[in-house]
């Protein structure tokens, strides 16, 4: 969680060249509709997606990682 005081694109630019997999955002908006705005670092993919359906897919894709 990035809450400094730095501006929001600011913030996205340096979760981007810190190389983070997953930017989440979760403003208003989104949390009204129970859903969160995604950044894929990989693809560099933008959506929606709802919230509870985000934490299923990282503990799956943590589940299969292997060392």
């Amino acid at each position: 969680m990035d809450d400094s005081a730095d501006s929001f694109s600011k913030k996205i630019r340096n979760a981007e060249l810190m190389k983070i997999p997953y930017i989440v955002i979760v403003g208003e908006k989104e949390e009204t509709d129970k859903t969160v705005s995604l950044r894929v670092f990989k693809t560099k993919e933008q959506s929606t997606m709802d919230a509870a359906a985000f934490v299923q897919q990282v503990k799956k894709e943590f589940e299969e990682r292997s060392l």
